[in-house]
């Protein structure tokens, strides 16, 4: 307990075992069998993960504090080639990223929608967590290094909290478990009246998180315009049950994920419901994220 691997004792082209630290102090630990490199995810290690995504890449992740890699720098050290270091299992984190706020698993409200920097969605919000990632980090455009998922008073309440929303991106209501959770709340939900407020408020939230040193990136100036647009468009299809330009509901693992249908939405799609505006807009702003990574050394 409390000791790192730092290097490897090798004997006649052979890893006989390795070397320890603790305390400060390094030990030598030699293996009667054979050395396995159980070595682990690097989703903590800023070095490596930037240099597989960039430095703006990756905005959080799920791992524990202790996926930082260290026998991947070590295999570096020793030249054993590494494979696969910018595959992980990927998805989506709120923004500004917190370690103890839960990742986004599964989008699983219903009166609710996901748009890039220009306000226009891009993809089925259904789709699996490493679809989602993917499909914000393989933006050549960079329209979506964040993206926002906008939704109604309605989601807001029905699906808070990872419980409610199987992890999703909605965040807890302010009194859940004694507003326990009401700082991680107030830090990352944004309202407005309407979609011209809200895309004032989410230019105000960018700035807040570029000035503590994530990437800048900023809204399309017609962002307002066209965000009311697409809440149009979107309840449009929700009333007919058909998303024509994603499929949103189409395939069976959607309808699997998004759990049970809300016993108030009576419309054909269960993953799909008008948003009503009456009560404003709500966002959650959400970057791309990891569970882990999962490169490490290349086996022979």
């Amino acid at each position: 307990e409390g000791q790192s691997v730092v290097g490897l004792i090798l004997e006649g082209g052979r890893c006989v075992g390795v070397e320890v630290e603790a305390n400060g102090e390094r030990q030598q630990v030699r293996a009667s069998g054979g050395v396995v490199f159980a070595t682990g995810g690097f989703s903590w290690n800023k070095l490596l993960m930037g240099a597989a995504h960039g430095p703006a890449g990756i905005s959080g992740t799920c791992a524990a504090p202790t996926c930082t890699g260290d026998f991947a720098e070590i295999c570096r050290q020793q030249g054993i080639p590494l494979s696969a270091m910018d595959s992980a299992w990927f998805k989506q984190v709120v923004v500004p990223y917190r370690p103890d706020r839960t990742g986004v698993f599964f989008l699983s409200a219903d009166s609710f929608l996901v748009v890039d920097r220009r306000g226009k969605r891009y993809a089925s919000e259904k789709n699996l967590y490493q679809e989602r990632g993917l499909q914000m980090l393989g933006d050549s455009k960079a329209e979506r290094r964040y993206v926002f998922a906008v939704f109604d008073a309605r989601a807001r309440e029905k699906f808070a909290g990872p419980l409610k929303g199987l992890g999703g991106a909605i965040p807890w209501l302010d009194d859940d478990y004694n507003g326990f959770f009401k700082e991680q709340t107030q830090e990352a939900l944004l309202h407005g009246r309407d979609a011209k407020e809200l895309g004032e408020k989410i230019r105000a939230k960018l700035a807040e998180v570029a000035a503590k040193g994530d990437a800048p990136f900023e809204l399309d100036p017609g962002f307002a315009a066209q965000l009311a647009a697409t809440v149009e468009t979107f309840n449009t299809y929700a009333r007919a049950g058909q998303d024509p330009e994603f499929h949103r509901g189409e395939r069976v693992a959607e309808w699997c994920y998004h759990v049970k249908r809300a016993a108030d939405n009576p419309f054909p799609n269960k993953t799909m419901m008008p948003l009503d505006q009456a009560g404003g807009l709500y966002c959650v702003i959400m970057g791309p994220g990891t569970l882990d990574t999962k490169g490490g050394p290349r086996i022979s």
